[in-house]
């Protein structure tokens, strides 16, 4: 890979690594992934380095709450479940990435980190100039914040080895083919690189 610099000062932005998904309330894919896997280390590991640096740490988790009844996500998938289901401990950051009292926890309802959760002011109040994103799914809701970012002419960085699900959970000629269509795209919008070299290039 070509030699990179970062413009102005990074921000590390953690997507949906809370309970419900992630955590000990999880039952899915992404969560048997954080157990069966070296992602969480990794994004500890820049969690540790950007505190380490006194560098920005935002957190965005998902609240399905927030849809509005039988809302429509696209293509006719639709939000079915109770609103009362969603409680305040599935919003919960998990233990091992748990945010400091200093680092906002914002919600968001739809796959963007952008939409509806006060991202960019929580940003542009810190003085955010690079973003890295971090966290899970990595064809959901990193590649379409990743999407809103560079709508808002935020240079994005993501660190592809710590974002869920990567190549060990897709076994299948036909999920690992979703998983590089959706790298491919990615490269569109973001430097896409690994935790080591994202560090490595922190000051």
């Amino acid at each position: 890979m070509e030699d990179w610099k970062m413009k102005g000062k990074p921000a590390l932005v953690i997507l949906h690594m809370q309970e419900s998904i992630a955590g000990s309330l999880a039952s899915g894919p992404i969560a048997q992934e954080v157990k069966d896997s070296d992602h969480l280390p990794r994004q500890q590991a820049l969690l540790k380095a950007f505190r380490d640096r006194n560098l920005p740490v935002i957190y965005v988790v998902f609240d399905q709450s927030k849809f509005p009844d039988w809302s429509v996500l696209g293509y006719g998938m639709m939000s079915k479940r109770p609103k009362s289901v969603f409680n305040t401990k599935m919003r919960e950051v998990i233990p091992e990435l748990a945010p400091r009292t200093e680092e906002p926890v914002l919600s968001n309802w739809i796959w963007g980190a952008f939409t509806n959760s006060g991202l960019e002011q929580e940003l542009r109040s810190r003085g955010a100039g690079t973003l890295v994103f971090v966290g899970g799914a990595l064809n959901i809701a990193v590649f379409n914040s990743t999407v809103q970012a560079s709508d808002l002419w935020y240079p994005v960085i993501v660190p592809e080895d710590a974002c869920i699900p990567t190549k060990s959970a897709n076994k299948t000629p036909e999920t690992m083919k979703v998983r590089e269509v959706f790298l491919e795209m990615l490269t569109r919008y973001a430097l896409v690189t690994n935790t080591q070299d994202v560090i490595a290039h922190l000051v």
